[in-house]
């Protein structure tokens, strides 16, 4: 397998990829219980995720604002009954505006970080399914968004 999120889950969203990080952003505005929180090595409390592109020689840059360089949008939800968070990626494609590669790619345990990605054997079968049907159906479902695998 080669390339990146090879393992992840795919969800193709009937929407582009601006207005699907839109829905996102007015979605966890609307519903803070699945925003998710770290801290730095400094104590602060932040929201992780953002804009990823390759700066040459720099390496993986993430940052709140989009460009047209940006690769990925990356963005998590807690679930408190589960007390983990789900990473999400937004593939950007800057050509199709009218179908978005929306992934689940991992589950981050609290508070020790543990967790694993989807579809390669870090969880178990049944983790995965109850995150997937959760997912489905708690942020899909409520984005209200149109979508297939």
């Amino acid at each position: 397998k080669v390339g990146s999120y090879v393992d992840a889950e795919n969800y193709y969203i009937t929407l582009s990829n601006r207005e699907l990080i839109e829905k996102i952003d007015l979605f966890k505005k609307n519903n803070p219980q699945y925003r998710y929180f770290s801290t730095d090595g400094k104590g602060n409390i932040y929201e992780p995720g953002g804009y990823t592109q390759d700066k040459l020689g720099e390496g993986k840059i993430v940052t709140k604002y989009p460009s047209d360089s940006a690769t990925f949008f990356s963005c998590y939800f807690y679930f408190a009954d589960f007390k983990a968070s789900i990473l999400c990626i937004v593939r950007l494609n800057h050509t199709n505006e009218k179908m978005t590669n929306f992934m689940l790619t991992a589950v981050l345990y609290d508070p020790n970080g543990s967790g694993g990605s989807f579809n390669n054997g870090d969880l178990s079968r049944k983790e995965e399914k109850r995150f997937k049907r959760k997912f489905e159906t708690e942020i899909l479902g409520n984005l209200g968004v149109v979508w297939k695998q």
